[in-house]
């Protein structure tokens, strides 16, 4: 056996499983903000309800695009790095990856509350604003898109949960000897 592997298989298969995941869903999210954008587009001449909807859709999608298109653009990057870590620096995995994703998490518990208190008060602009007014698309368009980020922000925080369980339990299995203080 490696000094890679272990319980969980090959440490370049993990790598490459958590940030192949995680192209996908940069993907993902382009794909899901291209949509927004299309619907925007198609339905701002539909009605005041629907013009509404159009600017945050768009807005939001915009915001979408970029973070899934960042994602997707720098996977294969992250790649490389951390499998150059695992063969030539396993230490930079404990001083570099672990803290970078624990940082990951951190702003993914950030966006979520965000995210909720957002879709609180599209919720409260829906039921607040006129039926099929300007207002109420927007809360509508709101509401949408941000249900739609937390979802895929849920299972982007799942994955970075579990690939930062295996970089401990990897950081863990590569210390052969507690440091004499």
């Amino acid at each position: 056996m490696s000094r890679h592997e272990g319980g969980g298989g090959d440490a370049g298969n993990a790598v490459e499983a958590y940030f192949d995941a995680e192209r996908k869903a940069g993907l993902l999210f382009v794909i899901l903000g291209l949509v927004a954008v299309g619907v925007a587009v198609a339905s701002c001449y539909s009605g005041p309800f629907w013009h509404g909807a159009g600017y945050s859709l768009v807005v939001l999608a915009l915001i979408q695009i970029v973070v899934g298109l960042t994602v997707w653009i720098r996977s294969p990057k992250d790649i490389a790095r951390v499998e150059h870590m695992l063969v030539y620096a396993p230490e930079r995995i404990v001083q570099e990856e672990i803290p970078r994703v624990k940082a990951v998490l951190n702003g993914l518990s950030i966006s979520r509350r965000t995210e909720i208190i957002l879709f609180v008060m599209a919720v409260f602009l829906l039921g607040l604003a006129a039926h099929s007014s300007v207002w109420e698309g927007f809360g509508a368009g709101v509401a949408w898109q941000v249900a739609m980020i937390l979802l895929l922000d849920y299972f982007s925080e799942k994955r970075a949960n579990i690939y930062l369980a295996w970089l401990v339990s990897y950081g863990v299995l590569e210390k052969p000897f507690l440091p004499v203080i």
